[in-house]
């Protein structure tokens, strides 16, 4: 069970998550109309798909690296289950049979995987944005609802969906302000495994930030919070802590900053001691 599993889960590391909480007052254009709006129904794809565009874009301005890390684990677990014992072995060997559904996956994803390599050198926005919703899709097996989506690599609505992740990109580009200092790009914590895993967005120094597309900043906004505490105490846990934390909403472009202490009930000393016992208590059980 990861992070985010537990607060949408309500267990009791997620509660206390929740219930630490103080909602913060937005600004005034978070409550607007969003600047972009999608007209389907891929609400999770496309936020998704933002998440590994904005870091291939990172990667190509800042020099750092870049893997799709969710959709790698999501591709060895598909092949783990197959019966081609080619298929099963294929990331170790190299070796793919001719004819197996699995191989000719595994041949696909080393494709998108080369291309959005290439992508990222050259500055190629639109072909970042075509790989990066074939990863989210992979993405949707290993998250919940682990479904295996055999169009994965590509579909016929995506020349809709690369158009809204480009007008999202150049809108990125032009709100977003990126906090001077070392960038850790989908940074997983040394702690994260005592309650099932967790993958953060982008650390800056110690300033954590999370992207969110979605219409209305003020919706789950509670829960985003939540989670960046989450992280925030794992990071601390790992001794590096952290004091700010940001949500940029990317319908909005807003970027919305507070330190980690003025969303807070608790001092990060106190919250982090009842975060240590319920990871106790979850290995209890």
């Amino acid at each position: 069970m990861s992070l985010s599993s537990h607060i949408k889960g309500k267990t009791p590391i997620g509660q206390f998550l929740l219930d630490s909480i103080i909602i913060p007052k937005l600004p005034p254009s978070a409550i607007e109309e969003p600047s972009i709006k999608h007209e389907g129904r891929r609400w999770g794809l496309i936020g998704t798909a933002f998440d590994y565009l904005v870091r291939m874009s990172l990667t190509s301005r800042k020099g750092v690296g870049f893997e799709p890390k969710i959709a790698i684990v999501a591709i060895k677990k598909y092949l783990i289950s197959s019966e081609c014992r080619f298929a099963r072995n294929v990331i170790l060997t190299g070796i793919e049979c001719s004819s197996c559904a699995a191989c000719k996956h595994y041949e696909k994803f080393s494709d998108c995987h080369e291309i959005s390599q290439v992508a990222i050198k050259q500055k190629n926005i639109r072909k970042m944005a075509a790989t990066s919703l074939s990863f989210a899709r992979l993405d949707g097996f290993y998250r919940p609802p682990h479904f295996w989506d055999d169009e994965w690599f590509s579909r016929k609505t995506d020349s809709d969906d690369i158009r809204e992740l480009l007008e999202l990109h150049e809108l990125w580009s032009r709100c977003f302000v990126l906090p001077k200092g070392k960038l850790l790009l989908n940074p997983s914590f040394d702690s994260s495994p005592l309650l099932g895993g967790a993958d953060a967005d982008l650390i800056v120094n110690q300033t954590i930030i999370d992207w969110k597309v979605v219409n209305d900043p003020r919706r789950d906004l509670r829960t985003s919070l939540a989670q960046l505490l989450g992280y925030s105490l794992l990071s601390n846990l790992d001794g590096k802590p952290l004091e700010t934390c940001t949500l940029y909403f990317a319908r909005h472009g807003i970027q919305f900053s507070l330190p980690i202490s003025e969303i807070l009930k608790l001092n990060i000393d106190e919250a982090l001691s009842v975060f240590i016992e319920l990871l106790k208590d979850r290995e209890a059980v």
